[in-house]
């Protein structure tokens, strides 16, 4: 009777547990199932915690949330509501119900989502308003950029020349995006037209975002006329874009072997000249002859954040990391400010941010907690050559005589009349011992 009992308490027991593990599976089964599929649209990140801990005031917004991953931050609300003025601005220009625009986003709202690679907690209604909303608020910021005529009095933007400036740097921030797309199709819905009757303008959004672009330090002439917005994900893409070198397509100029760069002043010591390149591209860096051309760098106190939030896109998305290859080859050349001197004296950098040591310590922070593979790197052949050249101990005593013998007329002549006054006087032992010979 006792092993009965046992028995039917076993088999109760194996019941409950295969009860439970039931509804367990169940719920994993319901979990797996419901998983929203991965996008290839997806573009617009989260900063890596790597990357953020390292100096996490580079990829924040400071005046202005763009799109839902910053909306709501306390610190950021003072400008919520001009942002809703500029949407007024925007219906104006327009001349297209509200009712129309919110329709027109409420279209592409699922493709707008799929855009970021997180799930967006916000509700459709909510949604629709946050892009909207900043969408206008972009438009309208670069039309006012162009055009002052339709800046308003007491405007809070524009009539405070440091807030432009801190405002186009939020629009820099990989967090603080909106897909391009959005931005593009809005505005030439909207047919937004500028100018008199007589004189009407329609210009293009990518026109816009070039002309944006164009404010930040040295990329007056880096800007290309012919931009097609159907391959722009965002912003940071684009600003990437405009940057990366114009030889991507020829993997002859790629190799697979990541090599170092000796320092500037390594590279001074061996007899290397420093010459600033008439390129407006930073990846056109050429070395021939001892001569080492590299074009023009603007250094301030903007470029850290607008180079990180670049770095930390490509991290996220792409494999060949054009502007982690440029910092890391930067880094590299610049070990101390005694490299960045001779950087400066050539017309290579120009920087803004205070002496020279400044300089070497941005350099050097920014390539912190980054990463390179070795599959494919851009400046491998560069790299080989000028450790090569280096190498060589004639280039490096070549380079000592010319510094230290040659440097001046005066050392140039004296250097001469000391090697003809010793020719002289070995000529005249000479005569000597064969007339004592004699």
């Amino acid at each position: 009777m006792a092993n009965a009992n046992l028995a039917r308490e076993e088999t109760i027991s194996n019941m409950d547990t295969s009860v439970d593990i039931q509804t367990l599976v169940t719920c994993m089964s319901e979990k797996v199932n419901n998983l929203s599929p991965l996008s290839p649209k997806c573009c617009i990140f989260r900063v890596p915690k790597r990357l953020r801990q390292v100096n996490e005031r580079a990829y924040t917004p400071f005046l202005v949330s763009i799109g839902p991953l910053h909306h709501g931050r306390d610190d950021l609300k003072p400008l919520e509501e001009h942002k809703w003025r500029y949407l007024k601005d925007f219906l104006q220009h327009s001349q297209k119900p509200l009712e129309y625009l919110v329709a027109f986003i409420k279209e592409r709202e699922e493709s707008i989502r799929e855009c970021y690679a997180e799930v967006i907690v916000f509700d459709s209604d909510k949604f629709v308003e946050i892009i909207l909303v900043d969408a206008a608020f972009i438009i309208e910021v670069l039309l006012k950029n162009m055009y002052s005529n339709l800046i308003t009095s007491g405007d809070r933007i524009f009539e405070k020349p440091m807030v432009i400036v801190d405002i186009f740097q939020d629009f820099l921030l990989l967090e603080n995006q909106l897909p391009f797309f959005v931005l593009d199709e809005l505005f030439e819905m909207a047919k937004v037209v500028v100018g008199s009757d007589e004189n009407e303008l329609t210009p293009t959004f990518i026109g816009f975002a070039r002309k944006f672009l164009t404010g930040f330090d040295g990329l007056e002439d880096k800007i290309p006329e012919d931009i097609d917005p159907t391959g722009v994900k965002h912003f940071v893409d684009l600003f990437s874009n405009l940057l990366a070198p114009r030889e991507r397509s020829q993997p002859h100029k790629w190799g697979k072997e990541l090599v170092k760069t000796p320092t500037a002043k390594e590279l001074h010591d061996a007899g290397i000249k420093f010459k600033v390149s008439s390129s407006n591209n930073p990846f056109d860096i050429r070395f021939m002859s001892g001569v080492l051309e590299i074009p023009k760098l603007v250094i301030s106190d903007k470029t850290e954040s607008q180079v990180r939030n670049v770095v930390a896109f490509e991290r996220c998305l792409y494999n060949e990391c054009y502007m982690t290859q440029y910092v890391w080859f930067l880094d590299n050349l610049i070990n101390s400010s005694k490299d960045v001197e001779y950087l400066v004296e050539s017309g290579i950098i120009e920087q803004w941010i205070g002496d020279n040591n400044d300089v070497s310590n941005l350099v050097n922070k920014v390539t912190i907690e980054t990463f390179l593979t070795t599959n494919n790197f851009y400046f491998s052949e560069l790299c080989k050559e000028l450790n090569d050249y280096c190498k060589k101990p004639w280039h490096k005593w070549e380079a000592t005589l010319r510094r230290d013998y040659f440097k001046t007329p005066w050392r140039v002549i004296s250097i001469f009349a000391a090697v003809i006054l010793l020719s002289l006087t070995f000529i005249q032992t000479m005569c000597s011992i064969v007339s004592v010979g004699k």
